[in-house]
């Protein structure tokens, strides 16, 4: 059997991941709302996706074992590594997303595996952002980026994006009024990867229906007002130039629409709002015929959030928010309630990830694939999740983990050092 390793560095801590500063109250549905223009400014910003974006599984079970997953765009696209060319060594070590600014104090923000001789800048950003619209505050820039600079990881911001019916802007932002989820996430798209070419579009709403399950139902008030949402998610595999190098990137997020519908009176016609929230969006990029997208998921599956942070990002919220409920007009309120709905669809999404392996298969068994679970009384929590496109794992003496396919992989003779079998958690 030809041998695959990969030297995975022991994850350490655990990554706060704070996702988008919306807040909000009412239903989501996958449903249409009124379609119209949408329109937002490029930036060249690069900077993370709580959605899981997977590929198309193709896989048989056997009693011993399932089946490996192969994407759908492994097998059809040009310039993407098929899943069984997979015949390198991959060295992976873990590194803090790190927030210097936002609370006196650095804190990590993240913990994410990256490959070795990648270097990583950028982090948490706190930019005050009083146009009403775009990149919210705090959002992730940061980036790993690979030695030849052609490969690069990023963690990208999230954003919010309003409208209404009467056409009317608001300073210097777009009047945004659109239903359609691939619509947002392309523009997303383009305002981080301008020069970028579309090779093709994956629509991943149902991979995502768990983390909005917990969204009220679409309700009137006592005036007829209505309030709804919807959502959508979404990836691509696109083409760029780096330098004189051609890439391909994965890149994608997940989107939030919240609408107010509000009656007609006194000689007025009926009025539409809409906020639009973007979740944080998470790319990989590598040179033309090297983009492992297996490699890219096992890679944004390593993402840990960080407690502390975490901690002071709710009380943060929650002080914002109250600040919102005082002199906020109808339009501001929706948007704090918008927020504070994915804030908390974020904050309890990643809570479950660490409350058991079982709980977390149950949520994201149907997005979440390609993942083994290993005990490892050497890690904080008993147990520990690597790519499970392998057959064996190993802890080596200094802490980091080997992942092959050889069933005679020799520690010493391959590392210079013993290690330790790890078996999967039962």
């Amino acid at each position: 059997m030809t041998k695959r390793s990969i030297i995975a560095g022991a994850v350490i801590g655990l990554a706060g991941l704070a996702l988008i500063q919306v807040q909000s109250g009412a239903d989501v549905e996958q449903a249409d709302a009124p379609e119209v223009e949408y329109s937002a400014a490029a930036s060249a910003e690069e900077s993370f996706d709580v959605f899981k974006e997977l590929e198309s599984s193709s896989a048989a079970a056997s009693e011993t074992a399932p089946a490996r997953p192969q994407r759908a765009a492994e097998s059809g696209q040009p310039g993407v590594k098929r899943a069984s060319a997979n015949t390198g060594e991959l060295r992976l070590r873990p590194v803090q997303v790190m927030d210097t600014q936002g609370f006196g104090r650095p804190l990590v923000a993240a913990t994410i595996l990256v490959p070795t001789h990648w270097q990583t800048r950028g982090g948490v950003v706190w930019q005050l952002n009083n146009s009403g619209c775009g990149k919210n505050n705090p959002h992730y820039n940061w980036s790993a980026i690979a030695p030849d600079g052609a490969g690069m990881i990023s963690l990208l911001p999230d954003e919010t994006w309003t409208g209404n019916s009467n056409g009317i802007q608001s300073g210097q932002c777009p009047n945004v009024m659109t239903n359609n989820a691939r619509e947002v996430v392309l523009n997303y798209i383009q305002r981080y990867r301008p020069n970028s070419q579309i090779i093709q579009y994956y629509d991943r709403t149902s991979d995502v229906k768990d983390v909005f399950a917990g969204i009220q139902p679409s309700r009137r008030d006592a005036f007829g007002n209505e309030t709804r949402q919807w959502y959508g998610a979404g990836q691509a595999l696109i083409s760029y130039q780096v330098g004189a190098a051609t890439v391909r990137e994965i890149i994608g997020t997940a989107v939030l629409f919240t609408a107010m519908s509000m009656q007609g009176g006194y000689g007025m016609p009926a009025q539409q709002y809409l906020t639009i929230g973007i979740l944080p969006g998470y790319a990989m990029r590598m040179p033309e015929g090297q983009l492992d997208l297996n490699q890219a998921e096992m890679i944004r599956k390593s993402i840990r959030p960080g407690k502390e942070w975490n901690q002071e990002m709710a009380r943060h919220r929650a002080k914002i928010a109250g600040i919102n409920r005082k002199g906020a007009m109808n339009r501001s309120r929706i948007i704090a309630k918008s927020n504070r709905e994915i804030s908390e669809i974020n904050r309890k999404s990643w809570e479950n990830t660490q409350k058991s392996n079982d709980r977390m298969h149950r949520e994201f068994s149907e997005y979440v694939r390609g993942v083994e679970t290993y005990d490892d009384p050497n890690s904080s929590t008993g147990t520990v999740e690597l790519d499970n496109t392998y057959d064996h794992a190993y802890r080596l003496d200094n802490g980091d983990y080997v992942l092959t396919n050889d069933h005679s992989f020799n520690p010493y003779a391959e590392v210079g050092q013993g290690a330790e079998e790890l078996t999967p958690t039962r």
